[in-house]
């Protein structure tokens, strides 16, 4: 014990003596106080203290103390075992004016790191030296801190900024990833002294730049690279300094870390850089495996500022807005970078990916000028190089950095009325084909250029199919990153057209760039695209999903939309001053009406922050950073750089390739067998953890999405739980009760077109029958506010309660029941409803429907017959999906009316002259009052008419037509034997939709003619022709039309107009003498009826003779006639005037 304190107090008396930025101390020092200490040396790093955590020591916390003339800063690990000390000495006065160069000689700060490691004990005897050796003792003054961000100086003292709180973000590697979430700025001097004006100004100012916003740092891994260089690029041999080994772009400290610690070892524990940028994780539940999904984002300390008054490139061929996008990508079979298989040495855990990513302004002399508060100011370029020097510093370093070949996606606009952007895109092309005669053909920049903007406003764009292509040339010319060999049972599943197996780690060669003219909403949207893309290849790779697709509304593809929906927001922020304009949701072209509002806002928020908080903005980042603004001093002796060559702009050794497969799988063995600190790093030995309280367990995952897929017991069964099953496919969405759709809605994935990438650029239809766009997640704002106003009863939980209400019926009844008794309980052979009485006209919520596949079978009838459905109390139904016409439904209709205008759909009675199948002509008589006898002296008329109903337009009625397989049935079973008899009983007639209050709904107009003359540019084909109508969900996806339950479609074929527009000679060709009666319709075959009924609409009417094609498919299995009024029910109204 004695042994330990006459340490303890020599490492006292070094401390304490100790002044200037030497690190370590000299044997024997006298204190401040004049005192001899004792002359031991401090013992080296590691001591007698517990080396279980490796010689190289993280620093996970701190403690501050403070003496009349000392700070010193206490740092230990996460294990509680190994502590560190560093001194400040608060007696040294800065001298000089404050310099923005970090790199002074006198920086006026006295620290002095100790190199001794201590354990507990050891630190407790420190603490108790140094508080009996110093006048007034030593005093705690923070507790716990969670590390140093740098030290500033203004005019006068210099201020330490200290992390207080932090919060956990991701863990890569075992390796906590932090959000800085609070700190402190605390002046170092003890002399008194009130702040001049300009020492307060330069505080306030320096304060803008928010640490607590988007600044993240790691303690044990290093956050300014990317996985690919931690695990495959060694560590210096002879590091200059404790910078050298951290890339010093993305350090946004580094000016207020050098002053003190310039002079500190290589991998000093006390440097911390930090990156500002953005940091999320989730994770992805693959039945039973889970894999984390991590973004980094790291934007650039060079040229950093705000959106207008940093723009293209300065002369270091620093862009602005530059950012650096990694995505990486693991299985946690094992946490760290390594796995160990029992009796075994340490090997590369082969379960990590990492693709990267970068954006960036263009890299030409260009300005925007916002003085005059236009939103869009006018774009200048304001030198004109025509070797263009500073491009080529720029796409240099990103050949150093990544690699070749440089793929460039230009998203800016190409033809304006007033051009801005593009004049910036033929001096990009120019400068891009000069850097490339220079370069070998096979590293090359890759340029594409496209105008998203004017793409995304034109509905026949695939904007996301050509992305999608872009994206898949790009990967396969860079690939990613993998530290191991693909899984071997690939190598047994391989075909003639699939790549040999590769058995050695995957390294990315090069980068995709992207830029639009911010580098902000399309750059977002191109770079979800591509990432979308990398992670169906990176989850292909780790032996995930067996192709590398992902199809959109998959939980996997949701979750990384999300993601890069908050990165975007957030580089949006930091840039321009407003979170993202237009989001995904823009370029799937879904949710138009909210998106557009939100862009509004967003735009008059990023139009003020570029109009009146920028400059300030500026001025706080250029003093964060260190950046002199003041003008330059004029001299006669200026000393440049050597001139570069204009031809030879790149370093040839950029070019090479230092590492290949076989040699980086090395190079990882060799990185993973330093990695010492992880398991005292992640883990906490002989420490009881909460579950709610570890980082892994509370991350976002898939598996939280959507509870509804889980079994609900009886006899429900359970959804497809792989995140990589679109949750609302097209055949999904017939069977789901449609509620808050197109709130967002997603477009289909269509999947890559084998076809070359330029003509998918200038020339790309969506088919006329493609899938119909899919809603969203219902996880959205709008989607909650529908469901909660339009609350519906899913299939589920149908299925739930039917399973509830049948779990007794095998059991036999009493024989003392009642008849009503035993039908109450007997009687539940259909799906429930939602509600007690289904009279229409009357409030209640909405009736739920099977689904197509559950729908009971009628004995004798097809598969969808809906017989007994609507039956209550054993009495026979009458109105079919009249019933749909609830009071409900009638006043949200009446919500939704606007200018009041009254619209006649009905054609005259005399139209068309001549009906069809021989029926009776129309009459029209007026009988004279005058001329009647038995009205005398009375003067007026009377009108009468003899008419056949289907003669012109109407509504078919439930007994218009039966089914035609010989059994001659109508709905609910009546037969023309009944009717004939008159022994119906007025079942079935038309006197029943009176009686409950006719009809009267919303209508749904899908205006097929429209759309289809609108896409071809030529008349719609003849109606007096066999012409199937393609399914009808095209029309509604170009139109952006929701159906709700109870609507009445109606479908504008153009039968109407024809005729109405046609002469005599051609209405007696086409019409009177069409003895085929072929005439134009909605097209009866495939799933249609499935269709039609997955939509529930009360009714349907058509502009034409029988709604549907005429005559009948003949693979068709029976006419929409027969579906609508015999088996769902529907009735049809037929011949409506729409011209």
């Amino acid at each position: 014990m004695r042994q330990g304190i006459t340490r303890s107090a020599t490492a006292a008396s070094d401390l304490t003596a100790a002044t200037g930025t030497a690190s370590g101390g000299a044997p024997t020092r006298k204190s401040s106080e004049g005192r001899e200490r004792w002359k031991v040396p401090p013992r080296p790093v590691g001591g007698n203290s517990a080396k279980e955590d490796g010689d190289r020591l993280v620093l996970e916390k701190y403690a501050l103390y403070e003496t009349k003339t000392k700070f010193y800063i206490v740092g230990w690990n996460q294990a509680d075992t190994r502590y560190r000390v560093l001194k400040l000495d608060r007696t040294v006065v800065p001298t000089g004016p404050a310099s923005a160069d970090s790199d002074q000689e006198d920086a006026g700060l006295g620290v002095t790191e100790d190199a001794a490691v201590y354990s507990h004990e050891e630190l407790q005897d420190l603490l108790e030296a140094l508080g009996a050796g110093n006048v007034g003792g030593i005093q705690m003054v923070i507790k716990t801190f969670y590390g140093i961000a740098g030290f500033v100086r203004f005019t006068s003292t210099y201020y330490m900024i200290l992390i207080m709180t932090r919060a956990p973000v991701a863990l890569v590697g075992g390796h906590y990833i932090y959000h800085c979430e609070t700190t402190s700025l605390r002046p170092i001097s003890i002399v008194p002294g009130a702040r001049n004006a300009e020492e307060t100004r330069q505080l306030a100012a320096f304060q803008g730049v928010d640490l607590s916003k988007n600044f993240y740092f790691s303690c044990s891994y290093d956050l300014t690279h990317t996985l690919q260089h931690n695990l495959t690029v060694p560590t210096p041999d002879n590091p200059t300094n404790a910078f050298a080994t951290f890339n010093d772009k993305w350090v946004w400290n580094r000016h207020l870390l050098r002053p003190a610690f310039r002079h500190l070892k290589d991998k000093s524990p006390w440097v911390l850089p930090l990156i500002h940028g953005f940091v999320d994780q989730a994770k992805l539940s693959v039945f039973g495996r889970t894999v984390y999904i991590t973004l980094i984002a790291r934007r650039s300390r060079h040229f950093a500022g705000a959106r207008f008054l940093k723009r293209g490139v300065n002369d270091q061929g620093y862009v602005a807005n530059d950012v650096e996008t990694e995505q990486i990508v693991t299985e946690a079979l094992t946490t760290p970078f390594y796995s160990v298989p029992p009796g075994g040495k340490r090997r590369p855990n082969p379960r990590y990916t990492s693709f990267v990513q970068v954006r960036g302004s263009i890299p030409l002399y260009w300005s925007q000028e916002s003085i005059n508060m236009s939103p869009k100011p006018p774009i200048e370029l304001t030198v004109v190089d025509p070797y263009f020097s500073a491009a080529a510093l720029h796409f240099d370093d990103l050949l150093g950095r990544y690699g070749g070949p440089i793929t460039v996606l230009n998203l800016i606009k190409q033809k304006e009325r007033q051009p801005r952007e593009s004049k910036l895109l033929g001096e990009f092309k120019q400068c891009i084909d000069y850097l490339n005669q220079f370069l070998p053909v096979e590293q090359r920049i890759r340029y594409n250029a496209w105008d998203i903007a004017a793409a995304n406003k034109q509905r026949d764009k695939d904007v996301i199919g050509i992305l999608e292509d872009i994206a898949e040339e790009a990967l396969e010319s860079t690939n990613f990153f993998h530290t191991g060999p693909e899984p071997s049972w690939y190598a047994l599943n391989r075909d003639a057209d699939t790549p040999p197996y590769r058995s050695t780690p995957l390294l990315q060669y090069g980068v995709i760039r992207t830029n639009c003219i911010d580098c902000l909403d399309r750059t977002n949207a191109a770079q979800f695209v591509i990432a979308k893309a990398a992670l169906g290849h990176q989850l292909h790779a780790l032996g995930i999903i067996h192709h590398p697709r992902l199809p959109f509304d998959s939980d996997a593809v949701n979750l990384i939309t999300q993601m890069f929906h908050d990165h975007g927001d957030t580089v949006a922020l930091q840039y321009g001053g407003s979170a993202l304009v237009n989001t995904m949701e823009t370029y799937r072209k879904i949710g138009q009406w909210t998106s557009h509002s939100r862009d509004m806002i967003e735009n008059l928020k990023r139009y003020y922050a570029n109009s009146f908080v920028d400059a300030d903005k500026q001025a706080a980042i250029d003093l964060f950073l260190g950046i002199d603004t003041s003008p330059p001093v004029p001299t006669l002796h200026l000393k440049s750089n050597p001139r570069r060559s204009y031809r030879d702009w790149f370093t040839p050794a950029h070019l090479e390739q230092s590492l290949d497969p076989a040699g980086a799988l090395d190079r990882i063995a060799q990185a993973v067998a330093q990695d010492d600190n992880y398991w005292y790093t992640y883990y906490r030995p002989l420490m009881l953890s909460d579950l709610k309280n570890v980082f892994a367990f509370t991350v976002n995952s898939t598996a939280n999405y959507d509870s509804s897929a889980l079994p609900t017991g009886g006899h429900a069964e359970p959804r497809d739980m792989s995140p990589f099953t679109p949750r609302l496919s097209h055949s999904a969405s017939t069977t789901k009760i449609n509620v808050g759709s197109g709130v967002r809605r997603w477009m289909s994935h269509r999947g890559r077109r084998e076809q070359d990438l330029r003509t998918r650029i200038h020339s790309q239809r969506i088919d006329e029958g493609g899938p119909t766009p899919l809603p969203a997640p219902p996880t959205t704002t709008e989607a909650i506010v529908n469901r909660l106003l339009n609350p519906v009863v899913e299939p589920e939980e149908a299925k739930e309660y039917a399973s509830y209400m049948d779990q007794f019926a095998h059991l036999s009844l009493s024989q003392d029941l009642s008849e009503k008794d035993a039908h109450l309980y007997s009687g539940l052979d259909t799906p429930p409803r939602c509600a007690s009485s289904r009279t229409a006209g009357h409030a209640m919520a909405p009736i739920v429907f099977p689904a197509w596949d559950e729908i009971t079978k009628v004995p004798g009838m097809r598969h969808g017959c809906m017989w007994g459905f609507f039956d209550e109390d054993g009495v026979k139904d009458n109105l079919g999906t009249l019933n749909l016409l609830t009071a409900e439904n009638v006043l949200k209709a009446r919500a939704e009316i606007v200018h009041g205008d009254r619209v006649q759909v009905d054609w005259p009675l005399d139209r068309p002259a001549v009906p069809t199948a021989g029926r009776k002509c129309f009459e029209h008589k007026i009988l004279h009052f005058d001329a009647d006898p038995l009205k005398p002296g009375l003067i007026g008329n009377d009108d009468e008419i003899h008419i056949n109903t289907q003669s012109t337009s109407q509504w078919d009625g439930l007994r218009h037509l039966a089914l035609q397989d010989g059994s001659g049935q109508f709905y609910g079973g009546l037969t023309q034997d009944e009717i004939k008899a008159g022994t119906a009983d007025g079942r079935l007639g038309m006197h029943h939709w009176c009686d409950a209050g006719g009809i009267v709904g919303r209508g749904i107009l899908l205006d097929w003619v429209a759309r289809y003359e609108a896409k071809h540019g030529k008349a719609a084909p003849a109606p007096y022709q066999t012409y199937r109508i393609p399914g009808c969900f095209a029309v509604a996806a170009y139109q952006g039309t929701e159906f709700r339950q109870g609507d009445i479609l109606l479908v504008r074929s153009g039968f109407s107009r024809w005729y109405d527009n046609a002469d005599e000679a051609a209405r007696e060709k086409h019409w009177i003498n069409n003895t085929n009666t072929n005439f134009i319709g909605v097209n009866a075959g495939g799933d249609a009826a499935e269709w039609f009924y997955s939509k529930h609409f009360s009714a349907v009417a058509g502009d034409t003779i029988a709604f549907e094609a005429w005559p009948k498919q003949a693979e068709a299995p029976a006419t929409l006639h027969e579906w609508f009024l015999v088996h769902c029910v529907y009735t049809q109204f037929l011949l409506y005037r729409k011209n």
